[in-house]
Formats: structure tokens, C-alpha cells, sequence
């Protein structure tokens, strides 16, 4: 119990460790995105960068956005919907002239549009109050904005602004899908809002704004360049979902814009900005993992992959993400002991079994299948979550550590219990053939018994094993329990009977070997040919062992051939057995 009890207080600490320093979420992500996301850019989105001029110009940059919708609405393409990466603030008082005059075109030109049955959508910022820790959750208030665009003539609903976060130093980007309790400004005029991913639901039959959870994105997976003239970018190069806009050129000339628009501006708005990571840690994550300038990414791409993610949830093959959370630390140590479990009973399976030299290796043998069945239990586990709920758990580092731990200790504690279970399996105990004989005719039984028996070679090329010699018997070993263990494991029991056999029965151990030998050849059935004497001369064999049948080498000097057969044969009929 002693032993027990160090080793269980080495796996808690050790996955106590585990947790507290181990990048393990790091592994977590890494493991999810790069084998779960494709990391390509869904074909129906385009991505349009407004370039103003000057770019901070609002008048400027919606006069744009005007004349792309003006032309959008001639183009007679139908697009699911057109999404504006842009805040759309009240008019500054006093509202009149080249203001009102912008205004009231942006309005009629988003009327155009709706009224060509395309859904129009723009952000709306959130001044967050607070974050839960996990940063899933952020309440807040909604910012004042334009009643006229955001109204029911304007847009046809409003979006919360990105939110993103690097989780840790892993640099790895996430988004949070939903906010929770938005206060609304009495007078907004507004009539509802969710964070902007959720767009694609909002369209959707089966929207629902009660799921909360914090999504990976998809480009984490890797760093591409466009042509787009900004210092980074994940759009691929020359890709045909990437367009500019300017005021000579205010509508791509070429090609569909597909199903899902997205206007923002590449220069104003990049990810350094918006989440101010140019000088955190996690920024400094993000630029290592994705290379110098990477924090330049416009947040119109990360708006883009996120519509993107949401548009393969539509798809019948997406497995949505569903971590165990706090789960998980109980998760951890439940496939840690299902894992011990197992190790007990392999361990105590594989220990009847006769294994020969391997038996030495029985600890690690047992802990690698108790292992095999931790991780495939756990493994099961997350297929029958992806088979039955379509979705798949990416929290997997922590339980496979804790199932690995646990199977290495259980081999360690294997090892020490294996020398304490010697009586009854020990491997130096598991012979072919137990030869007993005198010592006065060691030379004689060397020569006719032994070498015989050293020279057979099996089908399969193997040698027997055999007990001979009572020098495998050290001071202070327990002869009596060695021996007998010995003769108990042994496949045929050879007695070479001779004079002095019997006369040095005094001695103990002839006498104590041929009577554990007759013992067991009475319960195995005398059938059984377990017991094979063999006369040497003319000796007086005691009554008490006269039942079984000696062979004389007197009358057949060919004895030992006919002995060498039937051990043969049993040997291989044995091993056969247990191979099949």
C-alpha cells in the first residue's frame, strides 16, 4: 500500500504540473485547427477592400459605399447578402448639407438593395463592461448610432463588431460567437442585434442566438499572401474573392461577386488595431507562429473566415466544436483509472499464461495494453459524440497525458510486484523437462540424459527448456519452495533411479523431488505420462513408487530416444495449443 500510495501522489502532482505549466491548450488548438479546418477560404465569399481617399474621410468612404450599392443593384447579381464591415455613427449636428446629402444616399441606395430582396448588414460597436474569464461572455452597452441607417427603411439588421482574442502564447486566433446581455439604447431604433458571425444564421431557418461558444478560426492554419497592396493577408495570391475599390473604379468589372459580400477597409481596420496586440505577449505570439507584420491582417478577413466557418457549419460533413470544459478535470483522472484498471486485468490474465522469458516484460506488456485500452476507450468516446451529437470535443491533450501516466506507473508498480509473485508465476520456474538424479551420476546423466535432450530442436527451431542441476540452488534460497515450483511448472519430469538415488534420500532432495513429482502425476491422472523413471542399474526402488513404470537402460540402451520422442511430442502439441 506504502508503494501504492508514492506513486499515486507522483501522478497527482505530476498532472498537477501538467495543468499549471504544460502548453497543453496549446496542443489542444493546434491539434483541432490543423486536422479539423481546411483551411480555404469558402469560393461564395468575396472580400472588397473601400479605399477612400483620404481613408479616414467618412463622407468619402460612404459616398464609396453608395456607388458600389448603386451598381450592385444595375449588375442584377443576387447575392445572399452584403455585409459592411462599418460602423455607421449619427450624424453630426448640424445634420445638413454634404452630410445629410451622404447620409440620405447611403439610406436609398441600402433601400435599392433590399428591395432587390438582398439582405443588407452592418456592425454595430459594443462598450464592453466586462468579459467572463474564459472570454466567451461579454456584456455591455451598444454604442448610439445612426437611426436613419440602422433603421427600419436602413439595414436589414445590425451585427455586434468582431471580437477576437490570441488564446495564450499559442498564438492562436479565436472569435467569440455570441454577446450576452447588450443593454439597447432606448433610442437606437434598433431591433435586434448578435455578434456579427451570426449573420449567416440570421438568414438561416434554424438561427439560434442562445449558443454561446469560442470558435477557432480557420486561417490560423497557415500564412498567405495576396496582391491586395497591404503588408499581410490570408486571402490567397491573385484570388478572385479579393477585389479593391477606389472612386474611379467604385464596382469590380469582372466576375461574380458570389453569394457573401464583405466591405471594410484593409488600411483602418487590421487586427493590431482593433485588439491593440502590438505590444502584448500574445501579439508577439501571433507574429512568431504567423511571421513579421502578421498583426497587420485587415479584421475584413477575420470577418471573412468567420463567415466562412459558419457557412460549413451549414454543411452536412461539419462537425461543430464542442469542448468538455470544467468537464474535463473530471474526465482526466476517469480514463486515468479505467486505465489502472485495465492494467490489473491484463496483468493478472497474462500472468497464467506461460510466457517463458518473456515473462519478465509482464508489467510493461500488461501497462502498453492497458494503455492501448485507455486511449482507445477515450478515443471511442469522442467517436460516438461526433456519430450520434455531429460534433467533435477538441480538448484531448490532458486526458491522453493522464492516461499515459497512468499506464507508465502501473508498469512501475508491475515491476515491483512481479518478484513478490514469484511463487506462483515466476518465469525461472517454467521448464520442458525437470531432470532428477544423484549427484554421483552427474557424469552419466550429463552425457546419455541431458546432452540428448540440449541437442532436440523443435519444429520451429526452438530449444527445450530444462531443469538440471541442483547448482541453479543458492545459500539462503528456499529449496524446498523452489523446487517444488519447479516440478509444479514442468511439462515432464524425468527420475533417474540408481542406487545411490535412494541411498542418499537422507540428503532430502531426491527423495523430496520424486515425491512432489508422484504427487502430481497421481492428480494429473496416471494417464498423463508426467512422470518418467528411468533405471540405471539394478536399484530398489521404496514401495511407495512402485506404481509407475520405470524404463530400464539395461534391457533398451535406446531408452532415452523413445523418451526424447514423447517429450517432443507433448511439448509441440502444447505450444500448439496455446497458439491457437
Amino acid at each position: 500500500m506504502r508503494k501504492t500510495g508514492v506513486l499515486i501522489g507522483i501522478y497527482l502532482l505530476t498532472m498537477f504540473a501538467v495543468v499549471k505549466f504544460a502548453p497543453w491548450q496549446t496542443l489542444d488548438q493546434l491539434i483541432f485547427v490543423r486536422t479539423s479546418h481546411s483551411g480555404q477560404l469558402a469560393n461564395d465569399i468575396t472580400v472588397i477592400d473601400v479605399r477612400a481617399s483620404p481613408a479616414d474621410d467618412q463622407l468619402a468612404t460612404r459616398h464609396l459605399i453608395t456607388r458600389f450599392l448603386d451598381e450592385l443593384v444595375m449588375s442584377k447579381q443576387q447575392p445572399t447578402a452584403v455585409i459592411l464591415d462599418f460602423v455607421f455613427d449619427p450624424c453630426q449636428a448640424p445634420c445638413e448639407g454634404a452630410r445629410a446629402s451622404v447620409r440620405d444616399a447611403l439610406t436609398a441606395a441600402i433601400a435599392k438593395v433590399r428591395a432587390s430582396h438582398i439582405p443588407v448588414y452592418a456592425d454595430e460597436n459594443l462598450t464592453a463592461a466586462s468579459m467572463s474569464p474564459r472570454g466567451d461572455e461579454i456584456t455591455g452597452v451598444l454604442e448610439d448610432l445612426d437611426p436613419k441607417i440602422y433603421g427600419p427603411q436602413g439595414l436589414a439588421g445590425a451585427a455586434g463588431d468582431t471580437d477576437t482574442h490570441i488564446a495564450g502564447d499559442s498564438g492562436m486566433i479565436f472569435y467569440h460567437p455570441c454577446y450576452r446581455n447588450v443593454v439597447m439604447p432606448p433610442d437606437a431604433g434598433i431591433k435586434y442585434s448578435a455578434n456579427i458571425w451570426a449573420i449567416v444564421w440570421r438568414v438561416q431557418r434554424d438561427f439560434d442566438a442562445s449558443v454561446c461558444q469560442t470558435q477557432a478560426l480557420t486561417f490560423s492554419v497557415g500564412r498567405r499572401i495576396s496582391d491586395s497592396g497591404m503588408p499581410y493577408s490570408t486571402i490567397p495570391h491573385r484570388a478572385p474573392s479579393f477585389y479593391s475599390i477606389t472612386k474611379k473604379s467604385p464596382f469590380p468589372k469582372d466576375g461574380d461577386l458570389g453569394d457573401w459580400i464583405i466591405l471594410g477597409s484593409f488600411e483602418l481596420d487590421t487586427l493590431d488595431q482593433d485588439a491593440n496586440l502590438a505590444t502584448t505577449p500574445a501579439g508577439a505570439a501571433w507574429e512568431k507562429l504567423h511571421g513579421a507584420g502578421s498583426l497587420k491582417i485587415p479584421a475584413p478577413e477575420i470577418l471573412a473566415w468567420e463567415l466562412s466557418d459558419r457557412l460549413q457549419q451549414q454543411a452536412s460533413d461539419y462537425y461543430a466544436t464542442h469542448p468538455f470544459g470544467k468537464l474535463l478535470y473530471v474526465l482526466t483522472p476517469a480514463f486515468s483509472l479505467i486505465t489502472a484498471v485495465a492494467f490489473v486485468a491484463c496483468f493478472l490474465l497474462l500472468r497464467r499464461l506461460r510466457l517463458g522469458r518473456m515473462r519478465r516484460f509482464l508489467p510493461w506488456i500488461s501497462a502498453t495494453s492497458a494503455g492501448v485500452i485507455g486511449f482507445g476507450l477515450f478515443a471511442g468516446a469522442e467517436l460516438l459524440l461526433a456519430l450520434f451529437f455531429h460534433r467533435v470535443q477538441p480538448q484531448v491533450t490532458l486526458v491522453c497525458s493522464g492516461i499515459a501516466l497512468s499506464a507508465v506507473l502501473c508498469g512501475i508498480r508491475g515491476s515491483q510486484l512481479l518478484p513478490e509473485l514469484a511463487p506462483e508465476d515466476d518465469e525461472e520456474y517454467d521448464y520442458d523437462v525437470f531432470i532428477s538424479y544423484s549427484h554421483d551420476d552427474i557424469v552419466w546423466v550429463r552425457e546419455h540424459i541431458f546432452s540428448p535432450l540440449a541437442d532436440v530442436r523443435l519444429s520451429g527451431g526452438q530449444r527445450l527448456s530444462i531443469f538440471f542441476d541442483k547448482s541453479a540452488l543458492y545459500i539462503g534460497d528456499d529449496w524446498r519452495r523452489k523446487l517444488t515450483l519447479a516440478i509444479v511448472n514442468s511439462r515432464s519430469f524425468i527420475a533417474v533411479y540408481s542406487e545411490s538415488y535412494f541411498k542418499r534420500r537422507d540428503r532430502g532432495y531426491c527423495a523430496f523431488e520424486l515425491g512432489c513429482a508422484y504427487d502430481r502425476w497421481i492428480n494429473l491422472g496416471k494417464a498423463s505420462r508426467f512422470l518418467l523413471p528411468i533405471m540405471r542399474g539394478d536399484a530398489t526402488v521404496p514401495p511407495e513408487y512402485r506404481q509407475a513404470q520405470y524404463w530400464s537402460t539395461e534391457e533398451n540402451p535406446d531408452v532415452m530416444k523413445e523418451v526424447t520422442a514423447l517429450i517432443i511430442e507433448r511439448v509441440s502439441k502444447e505450444r500448439h495449443e496455446q497458439s491457437s
